[in-house]
C-alpha cells in the first residue's frame, strides 16, 4: 500500500522499510520480535542436527538477508515469503505435538 503515496520511487527497495511503512512502528516491532524468537528456535534444533532444520535455519537467514535490498518481507504472494514463515513456524508445531504427547 506504501507505493500508492510515493511519488519519487516505484516502491522501497528494502523489505524492512516497507514492512515499517505498511504496518507502522509498533507492527514492525511485533513482527520483528516474532520472526526473532522463532528464528533462534529454529536455530536451536539445527544445533541438535536435525537435517531440515538446519536447511530451514540457512534458507531464512538468506531470506532476511535478502529482505535488505528487495521490497518484500512479509508478502504471502511471494512463494518464498510463505516458504520463509513455514519454516520460522515449522519448531512451534513440533513443540506444541511433543508437550502433547508427553502430556
Amino acid at each position: 500500500m506504501h507505493e500508492r503515496y510515493m511519488t519519487i520511487l516505484g516502491s522501497a527497495h528494502n523489505g524492512y522499510l516497507s514492512l515499517l511503512a505498511e504496518v507502522g512502528l509498533f507492527g514492525t516491532i511485533t513482527l520483528m520480535i516474532l520472526t526473532l524468537m522463532t528464528c533462534s528456535w529454529l536455530l536451536r534444533r539445527a544445533v541438535r542436527g536435525e537435517p531440515l532444520a538446519v536447511f530451514g535455519f540457512s534458507f531464512v537467514i538468506g531470506y532476511l538477508f535478502m529482505a535488505t535490498f528487495e521490497r518484500f518481507f512479509l508478502g504471502m504472494g511471494n512463494p518464498t515469503s510463505v516458504l520463509m514463515w513455514v519454516f520460522l513456524l515449522m519448531p512451534m508445531r513440533v513443540g506444541i505435538q511433543a508437550r502433547h504427547l508427553a502430556g
